[in-house]
């Protein structure tokens, strides 16, 4: 693609495209006697150049590469003008317009080649975590420096890109890792600023700058493998920071009713926080927990716990089990939700092999198993009246089907949504009494489905990308809202009728589960849980405020 850089338009909409190939690189460069050229790098070891103006093919001897992550970097020299630079493997090349001439010998797979603002002088950043100051004049590094390594495993960290930046009026560098992590160098020696600047959860895939204006300072935006981008100020304090470890949560629950505490699964623990006083204890250590609920056994509310393909129930004061082990999944555990019931609440469990499993947890018994979805089960929803109790399941096969937990048989046909997966769904009830299904797709959209017609009556967009939660409020005068979690926010919209939501709260990070819980002797207020990768959140959501 070509882009018009003042407008933005496009101006070519397919310059280049090979099949089944990837664009490892792209690069502009000027040989002699030539204009200046664009060059992309396929992973099929092709190269192609094109004049930059018109776009029309160039022909560049340089052969075929022998690295489908080969890296271009054209680069100004103080004898020959623009030169190319070529890294393959543990190798940079420097092209002569003839052929490619081995210039640096690096420890590691090469990952990131960036051209420096002095002629001649390039950087390396490696799979190693080494950065390295090279100049074409000399076959050894002027400098060269660590990255770190991961918080997690102590291993090093693969440095996967490399950026220029100003501080204070002087040229700098940002590294970007493997473990998520920025680090800025300044230059020209590489003297590293002490801390690492915990960016993302995940690795980070590229970093770019937008130059300050005046007295206002660079900024550089990051992006991860968690498809989110962050904006950070370059500067020291920003980035001289000591690097956090990020515990994701990987299941969380509130219990609803007095005491109100909050259980949270990270770290191969729970911890049960009591929302009232802050106490917090910790139990079931040593177990990977997927998922949690809070349902009531007799006289006395237990702790639902989810860990691979098993569930057991524990008495939150003593952790000790109540009941058997519940066993009959084939692959891990995704949801995990109560069931009311005329004898008691039961348990829903939803996992990666497709089935729905219901389960008396005082026996530990299985009362009814549903194998219709052809993939992973992602989530789970109930609903009650005086008449039915329903219970709801979507995944990967971006269906919907809804239970009878009476009967134990399917309610209604299957609802084939068209939002890709399914990562969350709840029942909601609208303004005229109708039972709707509200759906977090992985397109994007909240979509509200009507279980009879099996058809959508509403489609809410958030522009916040995936969506990866939903839950569902009772407001005064019998309104519904609705909370779903995006990339950055929770959005709470109007289930009836809105164009914009009615609050948007900023988390800055991704979210894997959103729960409403609402007292029955607070009726002015609701509390929303959120939980993800940088911890668990509860609001307390004043209702006239909405």
């Amino acid at each position: 693609m070509a882009v018009e850089e003042e407008n933005g338009q496009l101006t070519h909409r397919v310059v280049a495209h090979r099949k089944q190939t990837w664009v490892s690189s792209l690069t502009t460069y000027r040989p002699a006697g030539s204009p200046r050229l664009l060059l992309a790098a396929f992973s099929d070891g092709t190269v192609e150049a094109f004049d930059i103006g018109r776009f029309q093919p160039h022909h560049l001897p340089l052969g075929e590469l022998q690295d489908p992550s080969a890296l271009l970097c054209g680069i100004n020299s103080a004898d020959a003008g623009s030169q190319l630079l070529v890294s393959m493997h543990e190798t940079v090349y420097r092209f002569d317009g003839l052929s490619l001439i081995p210039h640096s010998r690096h420890s590691s797979r090469i990952r990131a080649l960036l051209a420096l603002p002095e002629l001649g002088r390039y950087a390396v950043g490696d799979e190693g975590s080494n950065i390295s100051l090279c100049d074409l004049a000399t076959a050894q590094p002027l400098h060269e420096g660590r990255h770190g390594t991961s918080p997690v495993g102590g291993v090093p960290a693969a440095v996967t890109s490399l950026q220029l930046v100003s501080v204070g009026g002087a040229s700098a560098l940002v590294s970007a890792a493997g473990d998520g992590t920025l680090r800025l160098w300044k230059l020209p020696d590489m003297q590293a600023v002490p801390g690492l600047l915990q960016a993302h959860a995940s690795p980070v895939n590229a970093i770019t700058c937008v130059p300050g204006h005046g007295p206002e300072p660079d900024r550089l935006l990051s992006g991860g493998a968690d498809r989110i981008v962050r904006n950070w100020v370059v500067d020291e304090a920003v980035f001289g920071q000591e690097p956090k470890a990020w515990n994701r949560v990987t299941a969380s629950a509130v219990c609803p009713t007095l005491p109100r505490r909050l259980a949270v699964a990270r770290a191969s623990r729970v911890i049960i926080k009591d929302l009232a006083t802050g106490a917090e204890t910790t139990r079931l250590k040593g177990r990977h927990v997927t998922a949690l609920a809070w349902p009531q056994i007799g006289a006395r509310r237990a702790l639902a716990v989810a860990a691979g393909y098993d569930i057991i129930c524990v008495d939150p004061e003593t952790d000790r089990q109540i009941g058997p082990k519940m066993t009959g999944h084939l692959l891990p555990i995704r949801s995990l939700v109560t069931v009311p019931s005329a004898s008691g609440d039961l348990l829903a469990s939803a996992g990666a092999d497709g089935t729905v499993c219901v389960w008396q947890p005082a026996s530990g018994e299985q009362l009814a198993r549903f194998s219709d979805h052809e993939f992973t089960v992602r989530a789970l929803a109930t609903y009650q009246n005086s008449q039915t109790r329903l219970l709801a399941s979507g995944g990967s096969d971006g269906n919907i089907r809804v239970w009878n937990t009476d009967t134990r048989e399917q309610h209604g046909s299957t609802i084939k949504c068209d939002q890709n997966v399914i990562n969350d769904l709840a029942f909601v009830t609208s303004e005229d009494g109708d039972l709707l299904i509200a759906v977090a797709g992985q397109d994007g959209t909240l979509q509200l489905w009507d279980p009879r017609t099996c058809r959508s009556v509403r489609t809410l967009n958030c522009t916040d990308g995936e969506l990866s939660a939903v839950t569902s409020l009772r407001l005064p005068y019998d309104r519904t809202a609705l909370a779903v979690a995006g990339r950055t926010s929770i959005h709470v919209w109007n289930a009836a009728a809105a164009t914009r939501p009615l609050l948007q709260i900023v988390t800055g990070s991704p979210l894997e589960t959103l729960k409403a819980v609402q007292d029955p002797n607070q009726v002015t207020s609701s509390i929303l849980l959120a939980s993800g990768e940088a911890g668990s959140m509860a609001f307390r959501l004043n209702h006239d405020q909405l």
